[in-house]
């Protein structure tokens, strides 16, 4: 275990901080986990309440934990990476990445689309209801994403049937209802959290966040999905892979 020097001339909270920073570093603590509680970090370094707080406090800065209000502090989860050009599944991703995924449902039920949905989507007139569902993504019990995604009823009539809870929904429409994809329009714009999402997402209001926008098409080219999505910035991180417009012409 590493000590603490108290004749050092270094801060005891920068050295602290250095000591749980290695700790986590090495794995001691993995993503998601809590952290021992300051006044366990106060009796087992014979340090201060003070001094536990600002150690704690450059961590949470750095990004490395962050507080859970009643909670406690935790390790913070490694970014979910997106590589744009790749249609992904979220539940997919997370198990590649050795990850255990998990959503909250907050709404799951059909209904009457409005005009700006009903228009994305190309609803038919015979059928312009859209099956709605609300959920906050999770990763090792980290929330990460609120997403809010519409499916044209016409396309998977009764597929509120499913938990989606646990089931991927990309899954179900491809095994239970048969649909190929081809192609999805992504936007992606910066933004801070308001007060409703931050709760939702269990971080600050005024957090940095991205706001996706999501529309997603059959191999007929029929749009199949239409999300909203608010994603933690510090839990998010994008890939893009660039290449020339057209090749170079060289003169031999």
């Amino acid at each position: 275990m590493e000590k603490i020097d108290y004749n050092s001339g270094m801060p005891l909270y920068l050295q602290l901080k250095d000591i749980i920073k290695k700790q986590i570093m090495a794995g001691h603590y993995s993503p998601g986990v809590k952290i021992p509680t300051e006044e366990e970090y106060c009796k087992k370094y014979d340090i201060s309440r003070i001094t536990v707080r600002q150690a704690i406090n450059y961590l949470v800065q750095e990004k490395l934990l962050i507080r859970k209000q009643g909670k406690g502090t935790f390790v913070a989860s490694a970014k979910m990476k997106k590589h744009l050009p790749k249609l992904y599944s979220f539940t997919e991703d997370m198990i590649a990445e050795g990850r255990t995924p998990d959503s909250i449902i907050m709404n799951s039920s059909v209904m009457d689309a409005d005009e700006e949905i009903a228009g994305i989507l190309e609803l038919p007139e015979s059928n312009k209801k859209v099956f709605k569902l609300c959920r906050v993504r999770r990763a090792d019990e980290v929330p990460i994403l609120y997403e809010t995604t519409y499916i044209p009823d016409y396309l998977c009539p009764e597929l509120g049937r499913f938990d989606f809870s646990q089931v991927s929904l990309y899954k179900v429409l491809q095994q239970e209802y048969e649909l190929i994809f081809k192609y999805a329009e992504e936007r992606y714009e910066a933004s801070l959290l308001n007060k409703e999402t931050a709760v939702i997402l269990e971080t600050a209001m005024n957090d940095p966040a991205f706001n996706i926008y999501r529309v997603a098409f059959l191999e007929d080219s029929r749009p199949y999905e239409l999300t909203y999505a608010t994603g933690k910035g510090d839990s998010l991180s994008f890939t893009v892979t660039l290449v020339p417009e057209t090749k170079i012409k060289r003169n031999y």
